[in-house]
């Protein structure tokens, strides 16, 4: 009996290592933690126990002559995800205290090294956002635009006009306007939904998702993508 349950045992821990050990750096780009998300981790997780569940069949099937069969595939992988359950959940909530509390202190990192210089954008060019819809051009300076935000097809932007905060929706796309406000340093892509003037930045926050931005001009938190937080360093100057 306990030669049997060492065998299971043995299976369950050879699969991980060759899962989790040998088979994430053969494929970095996969496993990169900037574009990991949580749903990539519990795939990642639901993988692990599809594979143990499938080893366990085999093995019965080796070592019992069990059927190789639909049912007993079904029945494997409930049992295997009844039992790695409790250890799997535990794991992923301990995965999202440690990121909590790495983009917390790094942020309070950053926040400590941040300039408490004025940091509005002395950029007075003159741009055009178009839309779709005849007569919805905005034109405004830099200096007033704040952030730009997806929204279907439509783009809300917010900018500033004789010293009060405005918002318009524009039929457009987050493309275009970043194509429009190219060569504009200030103006930053940082989330596939949000487009900021870096500028009206005044403060970093972190939770397991990554880093927030928040603004001077609004309440708006404003999400860094994980594969964009290398650039928070050099655009900052933090």
């Amino acid at each position: 009996m306990w030669l049997n349950a060492l065998a299971y045992a043995g299976v369950c821990l050879v699969l991980m290592f060759a899962l989790n050990i040998l088979l994430v750096p053969v494929l970095p780009g996969l496993f990169r933690e900037s574009t990991w998300t949580t749903g990539h981790q519990i795939f990642w997780t639901m993988l692990n126990v599809l594979v143990i569940g499938f080893g366990n069949l085999l093995l019965t099937s080796w070592l019992f002559n069990a059927a190789l069969d639909w049912d007993n595939f079904v029945t494997f992988e409930a049992y295997t995800l009844a039992i790695g359950f409790f250890p799997v959940t535990v794991s992923f909530v301990l995965n999202q205290i440690r990121l909590e509390r790495h983009y917390q202190h790094s942020s309070e990192r950053l926040n400590l090294r941040l300039t408490n210089e004025q940091r509005n954008t002395s950029d007075l060019v003159e741009v055009r956002l178009t839309s779709d819809n005849q007569g919805e051009d905005l034109q405004l300076q830099i200096a007033d635009f704040v952030l730009a935000i997806a929204a279907d097809n439509y783009v809300e932007v917010c900018y500033r006009r004789e010293g009060t905060m405005q918002k318009i929706l524009l039929r457009t796309t987050l493309r275009r306007l970043e194509a429009e406000l190219a060569g504009h340093q200030d103006c930053w892509r940082c989330h596939k939904s949000y487009l900021v003037n870096s500028s009206y930045v005044n403060r970093f926050s972190g939770n397991a998702q990554g880093y927030k931005l928040h603004l001077s001009l609004l309440d708006t938190l404003v999400p860094v993508s994980r594969g964009l937080h290398q650039e928070l360093h050099p655009r900052f100057g933090v």
